[in-house]
Formats: structure tokens, C-alpha cells, sequence
């Protein structure tokens, strides 16, 4: 690694914020963020992660949207969320912001 933020949880409240924590080496996977809803206190939740040694297992806490993280060498995204209607909600956001910026966005499939 070349560079390292010198923290192992970093906050954005504000999306001219939040698109720096995507710069730091997306691709090698180490990291996740966590989204959520307008209003809500964070600290809480941040705390409980700060103190897990393994993430896997933890429920979504309270007021969390969505999850994201990089999938497999930084190629994909993985979205996880509490429920599928939050999933379908935040690709449809994530596919108009990408059409915005004239990246092609295929069709989705319903499985």
C-alpha cells in the first residue's frame, strides 16, 4: 500500500464528502460503507462496528439504508439491505446518477 488513512472508520455527511472515502483503493477490498437514512445518528451504530472484530455477522443497525462494499477485485459492488423494495430503490438511484454521467446502464433482470 502506498497511502492509509489513519483511521479504521471515516464519516461523510455530505456526498462532495463521501466520494473520497471511494479513492482510497476501492479495488483491494478493505472497504465498506454504510449509508443511512437522513437524520440519523450514526455514533451509536459506529461504535457497536468500531468494537467487532468481524462485521459478518452483525445485523444492520438501526436507521442503516444500505451497505456497500467492493466485490470481487474492486470489478463490482456488493448492496446489501434489510429488504428487497431498499435494494430495488437504491439500484434505480444508482442507475439514474450513472445515466447523468453517461455511463450505460443495462436493463435489470428481475431474477
Amino acid at each position: 500500500m502506498t497511502r492509509r488513512w489513519a483511521v479504521d472508520i471515516a464519516i461523510a455527511t455530505i456526498a462532495r464528502d463521501a466520494v473520497h472515502l471511494f479513492d482510497q483503493y476501492w479495488s483491494l477490498q478493505n472497504q465498506t460503507a454504510l449509508i443511512f437514512e437522513e437524520g440519523i445518528d450514526a455514533r451509536p451504530a459506529i461504535d457497536v462496528l468500531r468494537r467487532s472484530r468481524d462485521w459478518r455477522r452483525q445485523a444492520l443497525p438501526p436507521g442503516v439504508l444500505f451497505l456497500l462494499a467492493p466485490a470481487v477485485d474492486g470489478d463490482g459492488i456488493l448492496i446489501a439491505a434489510r429488504d428487497e423494495a431498499q435494494i430495488d430503490a437504491t439500484l434505480a438511484k444508482f442507475a439514474d446518477c450513472c445515466r447523468k454521467t453517461g455511463v450505460p446502464v443495462p436493463e435489470r433482470n428481475p431474477p
